[in-house]
């Protein structure tokens, strides 16, 4: 069964829950009770108020333009899903963020040990969604990448951390794709890879990169005097006001942000059967968010 319809229309909402009860089944937790472990219970509390799930769409519209079957779509999707939340219960407890879509973080309500066990948890979770899904090979390289791209966001993550870290703005920079960018990525390159073409991964790979940094950067101009406010501001545009002063900064800053989302739309634009499409609709959209707040 392909999913014939694009997530932009009327099953889009009933696609996206599907993915949502993949990771409660993979996670080992049926989605109608409200947990008895404090694990559990801390899973259906993060997972009550849900975010944009935008990487859930990106990987569903990219499978369905590849020809996936809706079953290794949703699949993918989840997988990707749980790899993004266990990020956000991890951010918010090195953070030590108090609120996390209005409601109170994980580690505030059950504490760190549990934020950490759920982290771990989801962790795994995404690694058991993608059994099944392709010959022994295929799943082979959807196993390896996923754990190629775990690895490089926690070296960015680390880093971020690192009160000792150079704050450059080309580390900076650095830090930002490491962080951000790989599992994004996931979001192509897991499609791409089930459908046979694991040699566009790096294109793939270096657009939502690229998407994810200009991301940022339109992020930090907006958060610019907040950041400030930080003991280890790792604002981007704080770093290029402070090298090139406030006029020619923001400039700067404005200006790269541009330079990364094109390259992101004409690389996207390469991938097979329109696959890196909707990742050119979101950055044609960010470029417009930049043109008119500059104006």
């Amino acid at each position: 069964m392909v999913l014939h319809e694009t997530l932009s229309q009327k099953n889009s909402n009933e696609v996206l829950t599907e993915v949502i009860l993949e990771i409660s089944s993979q996670f080992g937790l049926p989605p109608t009770i409200s947990g008895e472990s404090p694990i559990d219970s801390a899973f259906v509390h993060h997972f009550t108020k849900l975010g944009k799930q935008t990487r859930s769409t990106l990987a569903l519209e990219a499978s369905q333009k590849l020809g996936l079957s809706k079953h290794s779509s949703i699949a993918l999707a989840a997988c990707i899903e749980a790899l993004h939340n266990a990020s956000l219960v991890q951010d918010d407890y090195q953070d030590a963020a108090l609120k996390r879509r209005g409601f109170a973080s994980v580690h505030s309500l059950f504490g760190r040990d549990v934020a950490l066990g759920l982290t771990l948890r989801l962790v795994s979770t995404a690694f058991v969604c993608l059994k099944g899904i392709g010959d022994a090979q295929i799943n082979s390289m959807l196993v390896q990448r996923m754990h190629e791209s775990v690895g490089e966001t926690v070296l960015g993550q680390t880093r971020d951390l690192n009160p000792n870290e150079d704050r450059s703005v080309e580390s900076l920079l650095e830090i930002a794709q490491q962080k951000s960018g790989p599992l994004f990525a996931l979001s192509l390159e897991l499609p791409l890879i089930a459908a046979g073409y694991h040699e566009l991964v790096e294109t793939a790979h270096e657009a939502a990169c690229r998407f994810g940094l200009g991301y940022q950067i339109i992020d930090d101009l907006k958060d610019r005097k907040i950041d400030r406010l930080q003991p280890t501001d790792a604002n981007i545009a704080n770093a290029l006001v402070e090298q090139f002063g406030l006029t020619e900064g923001m400039s700067r800053a404005r200006a790269l942000a541009k330079k990364e989302l094109r390259a992101s739309v004409d690389l996207a634009h390469t991938l097979p059967s329109k696959s890196g499409m909707l990742l050119c609709t979101m950055a044609g959209e960010l470029l417009v968010e930049l043109e008119a707040s500059h104006g």
